[in-house]
């Protein structure tokens, strides 16, 4: 997949954003991104997608080293991700939401997968 890796942790799908120094938005990793978000949403075991950034953070945005090439503006755009990562929210949270909680917080709970 490039430089975002996907695995899956039980119902979870976890994308690993892996381009040091600073996970910079390069072309290759836009287009990994993507391609994990799409892949979690075709799985109809996967219940919630998780982006984590390797390394020390979990992205420093752009990755200068596009600026002033064809990369920089080539598809998946970060507009083009922007979009697939809402998209991947709306689809949870209609899921979410046509489930009945057990309690009312049920919805709201979160918890971190070790």
């Amino acid at each position: 997949m490039g430089l975002a890796d996907y695995a899956t942790r039980g119902a979870v799908a976890v994308i690993t954003l892996d381009n040091p120094p600073v996970n910079g938005l390069g072309h290759e990793l836009r287009r990994g991104l993507v391609s994990g978000l799409d892949r979690a949403a075709a799985d109809p075991a996967v219940k919630a997608i998780v982006l984590v950034g390797a390394g020390k953070g979990f992205s420093g945005g752009a990755d200068i080293k596009e600026f002033g090439t064809p990369k920089m503006t080539a598809e998946p755009s970060l507009h083009s991700v922007i979009r697939a990562v809402e998209s991947s929210l709306s689809t949870a949270s209609n899921s979410i939401e046509s489930r009945s909680p057990r309690s009312p917080g049920d919805c709201r709970r979160s918890r971190i997968i070790p």
